[in-house]
């Protein structure tokens, strides 16, 4: 029996622990111990007692600002306003993991979007996997490709790696470590566990990998409440606070289709505007195996998971990104021709326009079709069986 530590840093969402559950579950049933460790144990909390994992507080750097995703092209700079600008206020976060890992002794630390636990890692002698998809693991190139399809001078990357490196080779001189020399050489692990696919890697300059494919959950919640009219069905996945939303809502009111929003927040004024025969809300998480096998057309913002299991069950997407990681997500599905990026400064005519043109074209259908008939079968118990199986010979390979 080994101890496996899952860690989890920057982000707002639950997204990344709910896909590492399926893996967690599988090293559970093979007699290993996991626990998570995540910057956001309150609204984890409930999910992971449920499911009777450990939880415990990550240590991480408060950002400098709630929403600098949406205003960073780099990976740098995201680094860069999680505490990779100065080493001081950086290093009580690194002592932090290293004390952390003298009381609970893994034998396995598996890292998603937790720079300083890797920074940390450096010279401690625990094997470390990276793991998720495209975008939370860049791919080992020197220096790291801007987000999206810019095309910018290699020197204004290495400009936005400079400070990270600096702040690291600060913390690495204290624990008396070599020195790295790249951004990509921070976050090199043991392992790279892409849970994801080549099409649907955010980073379309990534060389040969292996890819793992997403963990889903698709079994878990309500059946979907359906309008009873006629014509097809379409599915979204909307936030409450995304800047387009009332326009989105709109589109959707003049679409001929039975609709089905999925939104956990969403104002009672605007429930109670938009609510129609065809268009129907619900607050409470669906089933998405039978919700995506009902429906003809997929509405969401880019996040990786329902974008996989909307292409794994061969639906088209129209996808309203709100920051940069679903933005080069949605560039990813209309370059394979299964789905529309529309930006928020689209309209509800302009929205209106290109969903229907998705519902009563063939195109978008066929590629999203040869998109699931390619990865028809590879089951989430292989995926999960697959990665722990990784995961397992990192520790007896040490």
């Amino acid at each position: 029996m080994s101890h496996i530590m899952y860690a989890w840093e920057i982000g707002t969402d639950l997204g990344h622990a709910i896909g590492f559950l399926p893996v967690a579950r599988e090293l559970r049933q093979r007699g290993h111990v996991v626990t998570f460790a995540l910057s956001d144990v309150m609204r984890a909390d409930a999910m992971l007692a449920r499911e009777g994992f450990r939880l415990i507080q990550a240590p991480f750097f408060h950002p400098l600002q709630a929403s600098a995703k949406d205003l960073v092209d780099h990976f740098g700079q995201v680094l860069q306003l999680n505490g990779f600008f100065a080493t001081g206020p950086l290093l009580g976060v690194v002592k932090a993991w290293r004390h952390l890992w003298s009381l609970e002794k893994p034998d396995l630390l598996i890292t998603e979007f937790a720079p300083t636990a890797l920074l940390a890692a450096r010279g401690y002698g625990i094997p470390v996997a990276g793991f998720g998809n495209g975008f939370t693991q860049p791919p080992a190139i020197t220096p790291l490709p801007p987000f999206g399809n810019q095309e910018v001078p290699s020197h204004s990357n290495a400009a936005h790696e400079a400070p990270v490196i600096a702040t690291c080779n600060g913390i690495l001189s204290y624990f008396e470590q070599a020195p790295i020399r790249s951004l990509a050489e921070l976050l090199r692990t043991d392992a790279s566990l892409l849970t994801t696919y080549p099409e649907l890697d955010h980073y379309r300059q990534r060389g040969p990998a292996e890819y793992f494919g997403p963990t889903l959950q698709l079994d878990g919640g309500e059946l979907p409440p359906w309008p009873s009219v006629s014509g097809p069905k379409v599915f979204a996945y909307l936030k409450s606070n995304y800047p387009a939303l009332e326009h989105c809502l709109q589109a959707l009111s003049r679409l001929r289709a039975a609709t089905l929003v999925y939104c956990a927040d969403l104002p009672p004024a605007l429930l109670a505007r938009y609510t129609s025969p065809r268009l129907a809300f619900t607050n409470r998480p669906l089933r998405y195996d039978t919700t995506l096998n009902d429906a003809a057309m997929v509405v969401s913002h880019g996040g990786h998971g329902t974008v996989a299991a909307a292409l794994l069950a061969g639906r088209p997407l129209f996808i309203l990104p709100s920051q940069v990681e679903q933005s080069m997500l949605a560039m990813r599905v209309q370059a394979m021709g299964a789905g529309i990026a529309s930006p928020a400064s689209n309209g509800a005519d302009n929205m209106l326009h290109w969903m229907s043109r998705l519902l009563e074209q063939s195109r978008w259908r066929q590629s999203a079709r040869t998109f699931a008939k390619k990865y028809r079968e590879q089951s989430q118990s292989v995926i999960a069986s697959n990665l722990a199986n990784r995961c397992e010979a990192l520790i007896v390979n040490h």
